[in-house]
């Protein structure tokens, strides 16, 4: 049986999408597009650090990882993919959170929701700590994080295209049968499809 592991913020949960409400009274009008330009935000740390620092505060704030919104065809694709993952392969969402009292438990509550709102029984890892743990036996990896797709030795590597990620490419993304570039969740699932297609002939 295949393993499908997919990331959670910045595949699915909109957390860079959030942080304007908390910031935009230091960066007007802030966006992922002019404001997260590359990972971990270096631009935003140099100009703006005390926003910089709200954002690093919001990492260990419960509160915030309860009121993640999904990006748009996530649940109508998680429901797709369900259905294509059905006895070929297993679906597991695996993100990571820091240390922070209440965090793991408010973003397990999260996927739970997610669980029940789309019908699909897929398992959950949730790694703590400074850096996200490594699964050893994944096939294909659905990540926003280059390093991570990199360090990764999954078959199939697929990178949503997001800000922080814009001048990374395919050949970013270190060894793999195949390696995608793709603009949300939904057309990651397409993909699939057509690779758990193709493993069938």
């Amino acid at each position: 049986m295949w393993e499908i592991e997919i990331d959670v913020d910045g595949v699915l949960a909109d957390m860079d999408g959030a942080y304007g409400h908390y910031v935009n009274h230091i960066i007007p009008n802030f966006n992922e597009e002019e404001h997260i330009l590359n990972w971990g935000m270096p631009e935003v740390s140099a100009k703006y650090p005390e926003a910089f620092e709200i954002i690093k505060s919001l990492w260990t704030n419960p509160a915030f990882f309860t009121s993640l919104n999904t990006y748009p065809k996530v649940k109508e694709a998680i429901i797709k993919l369900g259905k294509i993952a059905n006895n070929n392969a297993n679906v597991v969402i695996h993100t990571h959170v820091f240390d922070g009292e209440g965090v793991y438990e408010k973003r397990y509550e999260w996927l739970e929701t997610l669980k029940h709102e789309t019908g699909v029984n897929f398992k959950t890892e949730i790694s703590q700590g400074n850096i996200k743990s490594t699964r050893t036996n994944t096939d294909i990896l659905i990540e926003d994080n280059v390093t991570n797709l990199y360090k990764s030795n999954a078959k199939y590597k697929i990178l949503i295209r997001r800000g922080h990620n814009r001048s990374f490419n395919e050949n970013d993304l270190g060894d793999a049968q195949q390696k995608f570039v793709v603009k949300d969740f939904y057309e990651a699932v397409e993909k699939i499809e057509n690779i758990l297609e193709l493993k069938k002939v």
